[in-house]
């Protein structure tokens, strides 16, 4: 950043708090606001990218796994040691949000239903987060990253125990390409239980190389065709917009989407009635009597 932001510990007792401050920038806590009080716990990875031309692409693993990590202390002095060792606002908000989608993707059906709300709570938290770093990073906004992690940390719970990340030869791959249908992800949205298998279906098609705009579009269907909630949007958005942060064919991306297609899974069937109301919508529109002799559910327009 050309903010010249920068971390640093202050001393105090058995605990070193954590602050945030931008060097040249006007900041309403002139001595930086205090983000936790802990020991940092050193960097991983700080000592192999001295030196390198761009040391962030190194740390992308390392920065996420961070963020599930067990101890909140090491939470928080590791994301304060990457951002004193050169990490990008970007990559942070990003590596949040990778973190962020894998507690959907290891969330545990024998979980309370409910549980699904916290952790796409912070999920689409951590995905707006680094829009805005993307757009406009600050001081304030890096705090927002530790602040996530730390939500983070505490859903840890809802992935104990966790469900087993999908892996290639889950989605049953047919034909010569051994790349599972998306057809199949239909049955999915039609019966209950076919949460761990629509994840499945939407990784094995990612890593074996089908188009990504497809399973999009597919996911895009199932969204439709549902009662779909306020949430249900705002975690296909993140989804969709954190699978093109990460590069094209990368596992990273694999698993936010399939982390999607597992939230879509949980929340279908529906009574699926809103297409019932377009359509009443649409006759209403034309003037046309809603009890006249024809059937409104011949309308499919």
């Amino acid at each position: 950043m050309d903010r010249g932001l920068f971390v640093h510990g202050k001393d105090e007792g058995p605990f070193r708090r954590v602050q945030v401050e931008a060097a040249d920038v006007a900041d309403p806590f002139p001595e930086g606001r205090v983000v936790a009080a802990v020991e940092p716990a050193p960097y991983p990875v700080q000592a192999d990218v001295h030196g390198r031309e761009d040391p962030p692409q190194l740390r992308d693993r390392d920065l996420f796994s961070v963020s599930l990590a067990e101890d909140p202390e090491e939470v928080v002095g590791a994301l304060a040691g990457a951002i004193r060792a050169g990490a990008a606002p970007e990559q942070l908000g990003r590596a949040l949000a990778l973190a962020a989608a894998l507690r959907i993707t290891r969330f545990h059906t024998g979980n309370d239903f409910g549980d699904w709300d916290v952790v796409h709570h912070g999920f689409t938290h951590a995905n707006a987060l680094h829009q805005a770093l993307c757009r406009h990073p600050t001081p304030e906004l890096l705090r927002g990253v530790i602040a996530g992690a730390l939500k983070v940390f505490l859903d840890r719970f809802l992935n104990i125990p966790a469900a087993r990340l999908p892996s290639t030869g889950d989605g049953n791959g047919s034909g010569d390409t051994g790349r599972p249908d998306l057809a199949d992800l239909q049955a999915c949205w039609d019966a209950q239980g076919g949460v761990d298998r629509a994840g499945a279906i939407t990784y094995g098609w990612l890593r074996s190389g089908g188009d990504p705009g497809r399973l999009v579009a597919a996911l895009g269907r199932a969204l439709l065709q549902e009662d779909a909630g306020f949430h249900w949007f705002q975690t296909v958005e993140a989804g969709v917009r954190q699978f093109h942060a990460w590069p094209p064919g990368s596992e990273e991306g694999a698993l936010v989407l399939a982390g999607t297609a597992r939230f879509l899974a949980a929340h279908s069937p529906t009574r699926r009635e809103l297409p019932q109301v377009v359509r009443i919508a649409t006759r209403l529109r034309r003037g046309e009597e809603l009890f006249g002799d024809s059937d409104p559910g011949d309308d499919r327009e």
